[in-house]
């Protein structure tokens, strides 16, 4: 391959395609990926840690007064991370308020980057690999114990790895 003119992230080697499992069935990725989701839904709801205090305060503070239509205004950066605040003031506009729902933007944000590793995983290496990779990030302590804070961990993460999901998808459709 040497002296061969090579475009777009993915394109190492000619003729590159995205890994299948043994069979090319494509009803078992989606069986795969709903008991990995559920499984890591178990897991962070019976390690659900709810609020510790502080930034969770302001959060949270912030978003019920989006939910009823206030929108305050502050010299506190806390107080303005609007990818935190107005999710959680929706998600409390729809189901009321408690400190579940303050926490749910966080959950699905959580498992939305485990969908997504395992898409990335299944994309390159394979349905194995996809589940593997899926199991390590739904099992990470860490991971899980942001699942249940309302806190900018687990809606970063997702929104890092969303972009990497996009960059590659873009690069493999050719739309840039």
């Amino acid at each position: 391959m040497i002296g061969e003119r090579q475009t777009g992230i993915l394109a190492v080697q000619p003729g590159f395609q995205p890994a299948t499992n043994e069979a090319g069935a494509h009803s078992g990725p989606v069986w795969s990926l709903a008991a990995l989701l559920l499984a890591a839904l178990a897991l962070r709801l019976a390690f659900f840690t709810g609020c510790f205090g502080s930034d969770e305060v302001t959060y949270t503070e912030q978003a019920l007064k989006i939910a009823q239509g206030h929108w305050a205004r502050s010299d506190y950066i806390g107080a303005v991370r609007l990818g935190i605040s107005l999710p959680v003031g929706f998600l409390v506009w729809l189901f009321g308020r408690s400190e579940f729902v303050a926490n749910l933007w966080s959950l699905l944000c959580s498992l939305g980057e485990i969908a997504l590793v395992y898409l990335i995983a299944r994309r390159f290496w394979g349905e194995r690999v996809a589940v593997l990779a899926g199991l390590v990030l739904a099992f990470t302590p860490l991971h899980a114990h942001y699942a249940g804070r309302l806190m900018a961990d687990a809606p970063l993460a997702f929104f890092v790895t969303l972009s990497f999901f996009t960059l590659f998808e873009g690069d493999r459709t050719g739309r840039r």
